[in-house]
Parts: C-alpha cells; sequence; structure tokens
C-alpha cells in the first residue's frame, strides 16, 4: 500500500495520464474501497492511513473521470471512510466523521422536481462534495 500511495502522490505530470487509462479501465478502485473496508474492520490504523494517502493521491490526479468513479453511489462513501484516516490528525484530536455527517445530519431537500435520473445524480454528487 505505501508503495501505491507514493505512486499516487508523486506520479510527475507527464505519466498521469497513462496512469489515470489504468486506474479507470481495471476494477482497480471499487477493490481499493474494498480493501478499506476490510482494513477498516481490522482496526489497522497502518493500512487506513496508507490508504488515505491513496484516495488522496486519488483526488490530487483532478481528472473528471476518476472523480466520476469516486463518487460513484456505491462507493463514494468507501471513499469519503478513507478520506477520514489522515495521519497528520492528532490521535487524541477530535475524530473526523465525514460519513455520519453526510448521512445522518445533511438532508437533500428537493424544491423543484426533478425527473432527469442523470441530472438528478449530479445533483446528489455536488452536493456530498459541498
Amino acid at each position: 500500500l505505501a508503495a501505491i500511495a507514493e505512486l499516487l502522490v508523486e506520479a510527475p505530470m507527464f505519466k498521469r495520464t497513462k496512469l489515470i487509462e489504468a486506474l479507470l479501465q481495471t476494477d482497480y478502485i471499487p477493490q481499493l474501497v474494498q480493501l478499506f473496508t476490510m482494513a477498516e474492520d481490522l482496526e489497522s490504523k497502518t493500512d487506513l492511513h496508507h490508504l488515505f494517502h491513496i484516495f488522496k493521491g486519488l483526488v490530487m490526479l483532478n481528472d473528471s473521470s476518476v472523480y466520476d468513479l469516486l463518487l460513484r453511489d456505491d462507493l463514494v462513501m468507501g471513499v469519503i471512510g478513507a478520506l477520514e484516516y489522515d495521519p497528520e490528525l492528532q490521535p487524541n484530536a477530535y475524530k473526523v466523521r465525514h460519513r455520519v455527517f453526510l448521512t445522518e445530519v445533511v438532508r437533500f431537500k428537493e424544491v423543484v422536481p426533478i425527473t432527469d435520473e442523470t441530472i438528478l445524480k449530479k445533483i446528489h454528487q455536488n452536493y456530498r462534495l459541498s
């Protein structure tokens, strides 16, 4: 995991396009989300910190196709969960709980009915990010 995190964080600009293509052509990101779930169940802090850097690296690739995949309905809570394990936060500090906030605090209110599923999906993706 450390090598993957380093690859994503330190990938030079000229290699990012090939890296993005490889990520999108395989089932790699969903497998990373599954790995995160297992690491969280096992409470493996080292692996969770590496996964934080991996998902942060994926976000920092700054590619809309990668964002679409990361924000897919079946993956988004795993991605956000991985971003809760920032190793730079103090261990005794307040625990970041993005998933609790998104599932229990925030409520989507539809003022005007939206019938187009594609538009509604994009609204929900943006809503989760804000």
